[in-house]
């Protein structure tokens, strides 16, 4: 509890020092209106505010011998939401900690940024026909279209429908051996509109 205790008042000082500079500056370099004035200096309160929050709360829990830091209590949370949303939109994501339970909190632009790894990536098969089969081996699906232009627009219906699908029995699914892994894929695809994933999918040959 010293140790906590110190490093509340210590960071308390630091961070209305920084803020005090950060308002100086702001009077002597923004040159814009007395609005926009005002706003940046509502979003420096804002974020102050909130890390007052984060030093009220941060975890007393030891994994490992660590105490771990930049953890939000639930309760916290609950009586400043508003403020917990205004952060995790403008500043950073947000770790909550309730009893033995541990979320975290993330704008969706952030989502899809640590999703970016996740291709749709599928393999292409021109049929004897002519026609083109695409198939994923990462969601185990595949489609059959008259070319690939249809089959990626196939595909990506599909993609779309089984990541509402997942979410839907989400509880279950996310559990489910074979389709744990699906995650980062239906996550993605549940942001995207289907003109949107068929853009993105990677087609590659494919191996007979």
């Amino acid at each position: 509890m010293p140790v906590l205790s110190f490093y509340y008042h210590r960071s308390a000082i630091l961070r209305l020092a920084y803020l005090a500079g950060l308002i100086a500056g702001c009077y002597s370099s923004v040159s814009g209106s007395k609005s926009d004035l005002i706003a940046v200096l509502h979003l420096l309160c804002t974020m102050y505010t909130f890390d007052k929050v984060y030093v009220f709360s941060y975890s007393t829990d030891i994994e490992g011998g660590v105490i771990i830091m930049d953890v939000l209590s639930a309760t916290d949370v609950r009586k400043n939401w508003s403020m917990t949303l205004d952060s995790v939109i403008h500043v950073r994501p947000a770790y909550v900690k309730r009893t033995r339970d541990n979320l975290a909190i993330i704008n969706i632009e952030t989502l899809n940024e640590v999703l970016s790894a996740y291709a749709f990536k599928v393999n292409k098969y021109v049929e004897k026909d002519g026609s083109v089969t695409l198939s994923s081996d990462n969601l185990d699906l595949a489609v059959n279209g008259p070319d690939e232009s249809r089959a990626r627009q196939a595909m990506a219906a599909d993609i779309k429908e089984y990541a509402e699908d997942y979410y839907e029995n989400f509880s279950t699914w996310s559990i489910s051996k074979n389709r744990k892994a699906h995650i980062p894929y239906v996550l993605k695809a549940l942001s995207m509109n289907e003109d949107t994933i068929a853009e993105e999918i990677i087609c590659q040959n494919g191996k007979i």
